[in-house]
């Protein structure tokens, strides 16, 4: 069912509303990357930094559960330096947002925080995963 502004709703007329993040990707720095290490070894650095950044997703969302806030502190941090090493300017502000609040005491901006680095690193992932495959 659609409503008169054009959202969807179910059958109760409740409507379901979906987050929707921009991700920018800045080319500068792949493109450094690719201009010291050449194609192949560029091809090579950039995957093992996507499946870091893949790593530390699971990470943020594993201790996290745990209330582990120390540890999503130092991966939201590395997930900031991914975000800058790979051109990712919103999930390089995010990660440093999230390893503010995992180092202060406001669980409520935690929980916010973490959901939107885990969508940017989703997205993040996937958007870099895409360049490699063009560019090979």
């Amino acid at each position: 069912m659609v409503t008169g502004n054009g959202r969807a709703a179910d059958a109760a007329g409740c409507v379901r509303l979906r987050h929707c993040e921009v991700l920018r990707l800045d080319p500068e720095p792949l493109m450094r990357l690719r201009a010291g290490l050449g194609p192949q070894e560029s091809a090579v650095e950039v995957g093992q930094l996507r499946e870091r950044l893949i790593e530390l997703r699971r990470r943020i969302a594993e201790t996290l559960a745990e209330g582990r806030w120390h540890m999503v502190a130092e991966a939201a941090a590395g997930v900031a330096e991914l975000g800058c090493r790979l051109g990712v300017p919103e999930l390089h502000q995010a990660g440093r947002n999230l390893a503010d609040c995992a180092r202060g005491a406001d669980g409520t901006a935690l929980v916010a925080t973490a959901g939107r680095v885990l969508r940017l690193s989703d997205r993040a992932v996937t958007a870099v995963g895409a360049l490699r495959r063009e560019s090979d």
